[in-house]
């Protein structure tokens, strides 16, 4: 962490133990409020240093330099805070989003959303939905309230890599090779 008045630095993150993933394997990480922040990290040997192929969650505090707390999540691929950061979704290598406890990473709820590997989720910011969008050119809105899904788009070119609902959740963009901006049939005659 650093002042950007001063530029100095105020603080570093002790990563034993723990390896961020780079833009190529999918660097992914979350605010969950104003001081903490859920990441996909890969776990490391620590007598050897050296890299494992099994991911992690961890959170993190801005305000400490050691991780509050981290477990094993072998198939994270993507993350999303709720809108009131007491709960975060995990999509999966598997197909499957797990809804989380912030603070203490427990497994909520899991529900299967796709057939292959989920690479974006986006939490409607009033809703109880997930977009999903997936490695099989897919995106999907699902009411994680009910697990049912609401609406489905499939003519992307290549599969979508972002998504991101507008402030008042009438329109999702959806970011990949093109952009794409939907607007769900299912949150038109919602009160936001």
């Amino acid at each position: 962490m650093y002042d950007t008045h001063s530029g100095k630095q105020l603080q570093t993150h002790e990563r034993n133990g723990f390896e961020s993933l780079n833009r190529n394997s999918g660097f992914r990480w979350c605010w969950m409020d104003n001081t903490h922040v859920v990441e996909i990290a890969l776990l490391t040997n620590p007598l050897a240093g050296s890299l494992t192929s099994e991911r992690c969650l961890v959170l993190w505090s801005s305000e400490r330099n050691n991780p509050l707390i981290s477990v094993r999540s072998p198939n994270a691929t993507s993350l999303a805070a709720s809108p009131d950061g007491t709960q975060f979704a995990e999509g999966g290598k598997d197909g499957k989003i797990r809804l989380r406890n912030a603070e203490t990473l427990e497994i909520k709820q899991t529900l299967r959303v796709h057939d292959g590997a989920l690479n974006a989720i986006a939490w409607h910011p009033t809703l109880p939905y997930l977009a999903t969008a997936a490695g099989d050119s897919r995106v999907r809105i699902w009411n994680w309230a009910t697990g049912i899904l609401m609406e489905e788009y499939g003519f992307f070119n290549k599969p979508p890599e972002q998504l991101h609902w507008s402030p008042d959740g009438r329109i999702l963009a959806v970011g990949g090779s093109a952009r794409y901006f939907l607007k769900p049939t299912s949150c038109e005659g919602e009160k936001n």
